[in-house]
């Protein structure tokens, strides 16, 4: 199992960080080098809610993915299951923390993967950790402006 941890100090409140975070067309458009998302539920994200998510890029383009939100703790966690959708994809945890700080929020991407771990240890941990920090850069960049 394999697993990647980014974060990073946005000046945001949690509840205004949580709120873009957990919206689909503000995630797609931060990720869109990566993954595209779609709700499969419906109503606002919570616990329950499902999505189907698609790979974008090279590396990971014809991996699938369901997603089912496992734990939800609105402004402040949420967890959710990738349940990999087909013989390409892998299962994976992603864990989104969001944390009070004195200049605004520390959101902090967690990932725990399933994978090889010859191709981990050659170049999918580096490449994870690296699409997420540059996400998380990004939305610190939004939220800044």
């Amino acid at each position: 199992m394999g697993k990647v941890t980014a974060s990073i100090e946005i000046n945001a409140s949690p509840e205004k960080v949580f709120a873009f975070a957990t919206d689909m067309e503000n995630m797609n458009d931060l990720a869109k080098e990566w993954t595209e998302g779609k709700m499969t539920s419906d109503g606002p994200v919570g616990l329950g809610s499902t999505a189907h998510y698609v790979g974008m890029h090279k590396y990971n383009k014809g991996e699938e993915w369901n997603v089912e939100v496992t734990e939800f703790t609105r402004n402040k966690s949420l967890t959710m299951f990738l349940k990999g959708a087909n013989k390409h994809s892998n299962d994976q945890t992603n864990y989104y923390a969001f944390e009070p700080t004195s200049k605004g929020t520390k959101m902090t991407i967690t990932m725990d993967y399933k994978m090889n771990k010859l191709i981990d240890a050659l170049a999918a941990h580096r490449m994870i950790e690296k699409a997420n920090r540059e996400t998380l850069e990004k939305l610190k960049k939004i939220l800044e402006t």
